[in-house]
């Protein structure tokens, strides 16, 4: 598989993973981050952890025009525009930045950020 099979592989992982912290754990870096765009939206992977499981499976996503930058050998950013839907509630849609570190030869999520981008 190609980089960007392989890293949307496991970007599709995290999203289908919610209420699953065994994923997390296995493909997020222990020096991990996450960024999302309200207070104290700063989280460590072992808040990560502990917020998977109440946050509740989504009932639909989309990953659309997915690009790479390749920051080196080791380390991409993989770029997306994203839409999300959990049962009963609006339509979640932001731009989405994951920084993928290569260590022991497996790709781990280094750093996750996502930015709404308002009602679909």
């Amino acid at each position: 598989m190609s980089v960007m099979e392989d890293l949307l592989a496991l970007e599709r992982g995290f999203w289908q993973s919610p209420g699953h912290p065994e994923y997390y754990e296995q493909h997020m870096a222990a020096d991990g981050l996450v960024i999302f765009a309200f207070e104290g939206g700063l989280i460590d992977k072992p808040a990560v952890l502990g917020s998977v499981e109440p946050a509740g499976p989504w009932a639909s996503y989309d990953i659309a025009s997915p690009q790479l930058v390749h920051l080196s050998a080791d380390c991409v950013a993989l770029v997306y525009a994203a839409t999300a839907r959990r049962t009963g509630e609006p339509d979640y849609r932001a731009n989405i930045t994951s920084v993928y570190v290569r260590r022991n030869g497996a790709w781990q999520l280094g750093l996750h950020q996502q930015s709404p981008i308002g009602p679909a």
